[in-house]
């Protein structure tokens, strides 16, 4: 009887582990198109950054862009990001000629703060997200990260 009760007991806790590892290891959104859904925010806490979730977010838009394929969307908080992160080499090149390269048929959105589960939850008037040109950061900006004075640039 108490191997029995023993045998059970390891049963519950092995499907209760498995339904844990594949919630926790699967967190990727599928759209209703089929594609993927990442996210990009510069503050994730990680320490995994796979755009899988806002919590394992990129923290650079170039990662994202990295990864989309067609009917893909990337979300992106709010925040400055810019064109000259190497997702490779997981640093900024300082590369001048640096672009954002938009991918056909991907989506791109912004105005996150970095929580929502649904898109008509941004609100991009509050939440600003920024991709700068201003790879040497030194335009005269607001504290979004807009420009305000094109004499700099």
């Amino acid at each position: 009887m108490k191997s029995r009760r023993t045998f059970v007991f390891i049963s519950l806790f092995l499907g209760l582990f498995i339904t844990l590892v594949l919630t926790f290891t699967i967190p990727q959104t599928i759209l209703a198109n089929g594609g993927s859904l990442y996210y990009v925010d510069k503050d994730a806490p990680g320490p995994t950054h796979n755009g899988t979730s806002w919590a394992t977010a990129y923290t650079e838009v170039q990662s994202a862009l990295a990864v989309a394929v067609s009917g893909d969307e990337i979300w992106v908080a709010e925040g400055v990001y810019y064109p000259d992160f190497d997702p490779v080499a997981a640093s900024y090149s300082g590369d001048a000629t640096a672009t954002f390269t938009l991918i056909d048929g991907v989506a791109l959105y912004g105005g996150f703060a970095g929580g929502e589960t649904i898109r008509n939850q941004r609100n991009w008037e509050t939440h600003i997200s920024v991709l700068s040109g201003d790879i040497d950061r030194d335009d005269n900006a607001d504290t979004n990260g807009v420009v305000t004075d094109t004499a700099n640039i």
